[in-house]
């Protein structure tokens, strides 16, 4: 799904939340100052990470799929300038008191939380293109949070 960006995460206690950012819009919004998405999306699913968890210590490990070299770095600076300069909406302080860590693993690892997460991902990024709902939607979309009866989302 070129058009789309998204990253997941899945939590322990089976709740999740996924970020998926329309590329095209984002850009033309923003122009030469827009954020990476995958970058954007990883904010975002940080702060929500961390208001899910709540004010337990050390709650949290975020594992994120290999995506090469230079794009597992970029993960890994993202990483620490959350730790050093928080979000818009979360001290550094604050993530670095929830979170443990961010790790990277390979498909080749068969981790059932990242398939899951495939899974789970794949339908909502095909919801947010237009594209014709299948089966595997219908499942997950009951799942999704709701305000008003409405799938949550915000604008970015």
């Amino acid at each position: 799904m070129e058009d789309c960006t998204w990253m997941k995460v899945l939590f322990l206690d089976e709740s999740g939340d996924a970020c998926a950012i329309r590329k095209d819009e984002h850009l033309a919004r923003c122009g030469v100052a827009a954020l990476d998405p995958y970058m954007l999306s990883f904010d975002v699913l940080v702060e929500q990470f961390c208001f899910n968890i709540g004010d337990k210590p050390e709650a949290g490990v975020i594992v994120a799929e290999k995506r090469g070299p230079p794009l597992d770095l970029e993960l890994d600076v993202a990483w620490l300038n959350l730790k050093v300069k928080g979000t818009r909406h979360l001290s550094a302080q604050r993530i670095a008191h929830t979170i443990v860590g961010v790790t990277t693993r390979t498909k080749r690892d068969r981790l059932a939380g990242l398939q899951l997460a495939d899974l789970v991902v794949s339908p909502i990024g095909r919801h947010v293109l237009g594209r014709t709902p299948r089966e595997d939607f219908r499942i997950i979309e009951q799942k999704l949070r709701r305000h008003r009866g409405a799938i949550w989302a915000r604008d970015l």
